[in-house]
């Protein structure tokens, strides 16, 4: 089968196409199905809207060795909102009518693009939603109003297709698909938890052998996100700060991922110094899986204070290498984590630094919460290599494949 996917360029695919990295650092839930796809013998080829089109190609990758990759220029300001989707449809149709692709797959907002191009040459397509700030803004904006500043989000409820999956990550893209898709859509859809590796994890961290296993614990608090403003590394200062007033002044802060917003992390630097904990303050970059797993369970607690929406991969990844999880108490992680069982719910920073303090005065407990979070993960969340497959299935019965 020959599929065309549609894509923005996510941080991961950065990795692999433009730095020649053999694997991505991000966007599981965007590379776990595409690889699956290519590993069933499916061609795949790329067309992705790219703020870095004039950049030169180095794609690396060996499983993406005759994947056809197109770089469009994607942005949108001023008159580039009207001219970055038109590039991106032309070139879309012209790789429908030159190549005949079996599906197209169509991800994130800009996806919307690709679903009418495919709606318009009768090509089978789905739609691959990730998180969305469609409901936060719903309740001051309307639809009309969200509509006028996400025109493209939106129509990407509208258009018929084959298929709509979005992430159960605590957005709301349930409540965004009842109050902006038709009543009667022409879609199926589907609202689902993303995976977890959990045989990559299981040897890595050799859990599979050897459950009893002495684990070396750090002194120091793990916060892996992009930064960006809306992930809120700064309130990771703050949990700091107040362990520092109550004493506990060996311990470190630890930062992991892309820096998306380079000035957001000059001001997080500035922050920590200061309050006279800039020397106890680092930025790991990205990191290998190993590397990623390996600090979950070594830290004293992972950390995910985002503004909204906590149950992404990291907090999924972290609760099943039991991790001490702390988290925002903002209803995303409502069904995942039982407060003081399988994790820590915080409102403030200081209660996050309190129950660290608490779990620090008494290593029994915290043991019994990592052991309750890597239980429950286990049960709750798919492989995804199972999660995978359902993608791949969905993708068969839009095309007729005898293969579903």
């Amino acid at each position: 089968m020959r599929i065309l996917y549609v894509t923005p360029l996510w941080a991961g695919l950065e990795d692999v196409i433009y730095e020649g990295k053999e694997e991505p650092r991000g966007m599981p839930a965007f590379f776990y199905p595409l690889k699956k796809l290519i590993s069933l013998g499916h061609h795949v080829d790329l067309i992705i809207a790219s703020p870095y089109a004039g950049r030169p190609l180095n794609v690396g990758a060996a499983w993406l060795r005759e994947t056809k990759v197109c770089v469009v220029q994607w942005a949108l300001r001023g008159v580039q909102q009207v001219l970055s989707p038109l590039r991106l449809f032309i070139e879309t149709m012209g790789a429908i009518c030159k190549r005949h692709y079996d599906f197209v797959y169509c991800h994130g907002s800009v996806g919307a693009v690709g679903n009418l191009a495919a709606t318009i040459r009768s090509v089978p397509c789905g739609m691959r939603l990730y998180g969305t700030f469609l409901p936060a803004e719903l309740p001051a904006s309307g639809p009309l109003g969200v509509w006028t500043k996400h025109p493209l989000e939106c129509a990407a409820f509208r258009l018929r297709k084959s298929f709509l999956i979005m992430t159960n990550d605590g957005t709301g893209g349930d409540r965004a698909y009842r109050r902006l898709a038709p009543a009667k859509a022409k879609y199926e859809f589907h609202f689902l938890l993303n995976g977890v590796d959990k045989a990559a994890m299981d040897g890595l961290l050799g859990e599979a052998n050897n459950p009893e296993e002495e684990i070396p614990r750090g002194r120091h608090l793990f916060y892996p996100a992009r930064m960006a403003p809306w992930k809120r590394q700064h309130l990771a200062l703050d949990v700091l700060w107040h362990l520092d007033q109550r004493g506990y002044h060996d311990i470190t802060l630890l930062f992991a991922g892309h820096i998306s917003d380079q000035s957001y992390w000059v001001e997080v630097q500035g922050a920590a110094s200061k309050r006279n904990v800039g020397q106890r303050v680092r930025h790991l970059g990205t990191l290998a899986r190993n590397e990623l797993f390996s600090h979950y369970r070594g830290a004293l607690a992972v950390l995910s204070l985002y503004d909204f929406a906590n149950l992404g991969n990291v907090t999924i990844e972290a609760l099943y290498a039991g991790a001490v999880v702390v988290a925002w108490d903002d209803g995303s992680l409502d069904g995942v984590i039982e407060n003081g069982v399988n994790g820590i719910l915080v409102n403030t920073p200081e209660q996050a630094a309190e129950q660290i303090a608490l779990l620090l005065q008494d290593p029994q407990r915290a043991e019994a919460i990592r052991r309750c979070a890597k239980e429950r993960a286990t049960r709750l969340f798919p492989s995804w290599e199972e999660r995978s497959l359902v993608e791949v299935q969905l993708i068969y019965r839009a095309t007729n494949s005898a293969q579903a």
